[in-house]
């Protein structure tokens, strides 16, 4: 019986571990050292992140992001650069993009889940809450939250 067995298993295995065939679809770069995922990296920029820096979630870079020390990030977040011109139709909206900066200045906190729009600068320290979508820039010490996000509290700090 066992003699039965070990060549059922093998056979198994060997369907399991077979190669699956390719698909056309662009590979999306997963970086263990930010724990990100990016897109748009081939025809875009590479990020500039600070060391030490982690970051949960997508950076979108057919625009360049720059990200200062001691930004800190929640899960899921992203940071989009890139944009569709919504006035266009079908394929030529597909085809009609532009892409625009990002600037995550030092000591910013993005919480969990917030979308960071192309062009968006967030200021030092400020605060970006759960779930908020940033469509303005973020003066420093300053916490937004909402969709859009608007600002709910200025943060006191020593000169």
């Amino acid at each position: 019986m066992i003699k039965i067995l070990i060549p059922t298993f093998k056979n198994v295995l060997n369907n399991m571990l077979r190669k699956v065939p390719e698909i056309e679809q662009p590979f999306v770069p997963y970086n263990e050292q930010y724990n990100a995922c990016f897109i748009n990296y081939e025809t875009g920029y590479i990020p500039s992140i600070a060391p030490g820096v982690a970051i949960n979630g997508l950076i979108d870079c057919q625009g360049q992001v720059t990200i200062e020390k001691n930004v800190f990030a929640g899960h899921d977040i992203m940071i989009l650069t890139g944009e569709h011109d919504y006035t266009k139709f079908g394929q030529e909206r597909k085809l009609s993009t532009s892409a625009r900066p990002v600037h995550i200045k030092q000591g910013a906190w993005l919480a969990t889940r917030c979308i960071i729009m192309p062009g968006v600068t967030v200021g030092e320290h400020a605060v970006v809450a759960a779930g908020a979508v940033v469509t303005r820039d973020v003066a420093p010490y300053t916490v937004v939250a909402g969709v859009p996000a608007k600002v709910i509290k200025e943060l006191s700090h020593g000169s």
